[in-house]
């Protein structure tokens, strides 16, 4: 059942939105049910791909982290917090 009501992204973190946006936003002139449905899928798919929590790194390091995953703003939240989760590896030294 695809829902094709405006979608609700408040409630998700700041940068979760705009990943979704970006993604999102060329349908966004196309077609506003697809526009709605990708921002239910990205919604959804968020809750399976949860964004690392980077407050435990200090400014510097979260902010290279956000630069360097800049390029899959626009690829979807499972693609952008993969690209998070794998840098964040990288960083604590592959380990969690």
């Amino acid at each position: 059942q695809k829902s094709t009501s405006q979608p609700d992204t408040s409630g998700l973190p700041k940068i979760t939105q705009l990943v979704i946006e970006m993604t999102c936003k060329d349908l966004k002139t196309i077609d506003a049910h697809k526009y709605w449905g990708c921002i239910n899928d990205q919604i959804q798919e968020s809750k399976g791909s949860p964004s690392p929590d980077l407050s435990s790194l200090d400014r510097p390091m979260s902010d290279a982290i956000m630069k360097s995953c800049q390029f899959a703003l626009g690829l979807g939240i499972e693609n952008f917090n993969g690209c998070i989760n794998e840098n964040f590896i990288a960083l604590m030294g592959g380990h969690l």
